[in-house]
């Protein structure tokens, strides 16, 4: 589940988040920078300021959407039960079929002679 929406305010040092990436398993620690804001510990050690920064990390250097490319870790998922859910998207009324319209022939009428005068100039 990715950590878009309300999960990215409920985020807290300690935290771990994952992200598959290449057939590969990446994994994340949310952690308290020193000045007090939270920060992203890839598993080399690195830290970002932002999980679109730690995910761009991961991929080389491709720009990323972090709060989309990380979900939380399995034993975290508690967490995100707890997270308010979106309320289910309004379903459409399934619509009746048109009917066909049969195509309208134009009449046939008889060919009128050409009575426009010649141009001259």
């Amino acid at each position: 589940m990715a950590i878009d929406g309300g999960l990215r305010r409920q985020l807290e040092p300690g935290m771990r988040l994952v992200a598959s990436y290449r057939k590969a398993e990446h994994m994340a620690e949310v952690v308290s920078g020193p000045d007090g804001k939270i920060r992203f510990r890839l598993a080399d050690g690195r830290e970002f300021a932002s999980p679109s920064a730690a995910g761009s990390a991961v991929m080389g250097g491709i720009a990323c959407n972090g709060w989309r490319f990380w979900s939380l870790a399995a034993d975290e998922d508690v967490m995100a039960k707890a997270a308010p859910a979106k309320p289910p998207a309004k379903q459409a009324t399934p619509k009746a079929p048109r009917a066909s319209r049969a195509k309208v022939q134009p009449e046939a009428t008889a060919e009128e002679p050409d009575t426009a005068e010649p141009f001259e100039e």
